[in-house]
């Protein structure tokens, strides 16, 4: 990888023709070594983490300015409001709440709606319009039942007109709502604990927060307005896509599942690795994928003698070098595909083991027993057998040199 901070990922898999299931782990690791040698950093664990960060309802950096542009109509509706200036701050804030209406089913939003409707309701009320202060108080609490305006924020007279909005009875209606798309559902209203979808329940009249979700599609949610008559209500589940390739990527890595991981993750890349049998010999195929889904072409590498370390090295090296190529629509990189692992074969079963070696005659323990047993026999024989009572003496003379007895 060029020495820049570039973040990736490493997936390593066995295409479906293949077969390296107890090597992935090793290969995984060695080409993380060789991508880390080369200056670039590596998110270990990247595809969990991004579905995890995804299942939150964390959102993209590309989506972040939908909240900027929220906490700039609602900062200019509260300094409209400071001023006294009511036309220009209930304006304001109703394009705020039209922007979070039409973006309900991103996290917090619902929280921030909320605000902005209670500030709403206090220039409503500044201007006289007293009904329509009423209807976005209890928006306000459908919204966030946490909601409240208490004498300490506002005049004691817009605190009275919030608890009395709050307060007041309300005919009832009944509420039936179907979920389109997805089954089974859950569906939630105003907060509550989920419930099977379909469900039809009696509530007050007015605005309600109903969201519905399912695994594997995109949650939905919606503020309905209920009436004497009742109202029936329909939500249509998406498949979440980014899920679904999220969940693809360890099977067969393809630019639209890099797209949602880089995405998610904040990752500029992905080096998607291969890992086979052929002829018996282990063999990495890999391709670099950046964060739009251009990949460079296929690299191989067989492992061989030389181990599983300088096979990866050698990968990451051609990887690096390449440059990414956007295929035409459609194409995907086919790396399950790939020559040389397409039609691997088993590798040889190892030979038998040899037969146990039979002991040579002088590795007996036995044997050297016994020979220690008749030696010391021996010895203590021959002493037995030496007279006693005899000495002996020798005499050194320069002169003469002699033994006597």
């Amino acid at each position: 990888m060029p020495p820049v901070a570039i973040v990736l990922a490493v997936l390593a898999y066995a295409p479906p023709s293949g077969h390296a299931g107890a090597e992935l782990q090793s290969v995984s690791s060695a080409v993380k070594r060789a991508v880390r040698a080369q200056g670039a950093d590596v998110v270990d664990g990247a595809v969990e983490k991004a579905r995890a960060e995804h299942a939150r309802g964390w959102v993209a950096e590309g989506a972040l300015g939908f909240f900027a542009r929220g906490r700039a109509l609602a900062d200019e509706g509260r300094r409209a409001l400071e001023r006294v200036e009511l036309e220009k701050a209930e304006d304001a804030l109703a394009r705020a709440e039209q922007l979070y209406g039409e973006e309900l089913v991103r996290p917090g939003v619902a929280e921030l709606w909320s605000a902005v409707a209670l500030e709403r309701g206090v220039a409503l009320f500044e201007l006289g319009r007293v009904e329509a202060a009423r209807r976005a108080f209890r928006r306000a609490v459908a919204l966030d039942p946490a909601a409240e305006l208490t004498e300490a924020k506002v005049r004691p007279d817009v605190a009275r007109a919030f608890a009395d909005a709050i307060a007041a009875g309300r005919a009832r209606g009944r509420l039936t709502i179907y979920v389109v798309g997805a089954a089974p559902a859950q569906l939630s209203i105003d907060g509550a604990a989920p419930v099977p979808a379909p469900a039809a329940l009696e509530v007050a009249e007015g605005e309600h927060l109903v969201r519905a979700s399912a695994p594997g599609f995109h949650p939905q949610a919606a503020l309905v307005d209920v009436g004497a008559s009742g109202l029936e209500a329909r939500l249509e589940l998406a498949r979440d896509a980014a899920a679904e390739q999220l969940s693809a990527l360890h099977a067969h890595p393809a630019p639209d599942g890099v797209a949602a991981l880089a995405a998610l993750a904040g990752l500029d890349g992905v080096v998607a690795v291969a890992a086979g049998v052929d002829a018996g010999a282990l063999t990495l195929v890999g391709a670099r994928l950046d964060a739009r889904g251009c990949a460079t072409p296929l690299a191989t590498v067989a492992v061989g003698k030389r181990g599983l370390d300088a096979a990866a090295a050698e990968l990451a090296s051609k990887l690096s070098a390449a440059k990414t190529e956007c295929a035409p629509d459609g194409a995907e990189p086919a790396l399950a595909d790939a020559e040389p692992i397409a039609h691997p074969r088993p590798l040889p079963p190892p030979p038998p083991p040899p037969p146990p070696r039979k002991p040579r005659f002088y590795e007996r323990p036995w044997l050297w027993a016994g020979l220690l047993v008749v030696t010391s026999a021996a010895v203590g024989t021959t002493a037995a057998l030496v007279s006693r009572g005899t000495t002996n003496s020798v005499t050194w003379d320069p002169h003469k040199f002699g033994t006597s007895k």
